[in-house]
């Protein structure tokens, strides 16, 4: 009994207050420096869409009339797109555009096709990895409107707003 409770309170200068102190100093320093959860991190390259799960939303265009219209639509938008954690890809034959800043597994338009073609060309797909909105033609404003919809974005823009009004 007293060993343990020696070891549930150390006294300052006994033998278990060093190790005690080191570890917390360890734990702090983990709590600090950890990667936050938020969708700014990217890997380095990627090869199936739940590698983003939890950390970013995806606009996919799989079939397109005129994919360098959405392309230049979705540049013209990348600050919304970012703001909302959103990666946009668009296929084009074997290749595929995007604002992922990585590398694309050399497969990864066949992927898509595969795992996502449904006679809809563009999707939302949400941070849970679930298809959130089918549609015939890309409407970022649509897209917006869905995204800012939902249960997490709001949750995102509480915070963000909380954070900015603490400065």
């Amino acid at each position: 009994m007293t060993a343990c409770a020696e070891i549930s309170r150390p006294t300052p200068g006994s033998a278990l207050s060093r190790p005690f102190g080191l570890a917390l100093l360890s734990l702090l320093f983990v709590v600090v420096c950890w990667p936050a959860p938020a969708g700014a991190e990217q890997p380095d390259s990627i090869s199936q869409l739940s590698e983003l799960r939890w950390a970013h939303r995806v606009v996919l265009v799989l079939a397109s009339p005129d994919p360098d219209a959405d392309i230049a639509t979705l540049r013209e938008h990348a600050r919304d797109f970012d703001e909302r954690d959103t990666l946009w890809f668009v296929v084009r034959g074997a290749s595929v555009s995007s604002n992922f800043r990585g590398t694309l597994d050399p497969g990864f338009a066949t992927y898509l096709r595969d795992t996502y073609e449904s006679g809809q060309p563009v999707l939302l797909i949400g941070k849970d990895g679930g298809v959130k909105m089918r549609a015939e033609r890309l409407d970022p404003d649509a897209v917006f409107s869905r995204i800012d919809a939902m249960p997490m974005r709001q949750r995102e823009m509480r915070q963000s707003a909380e954070g900015t009004s603490k400065r």
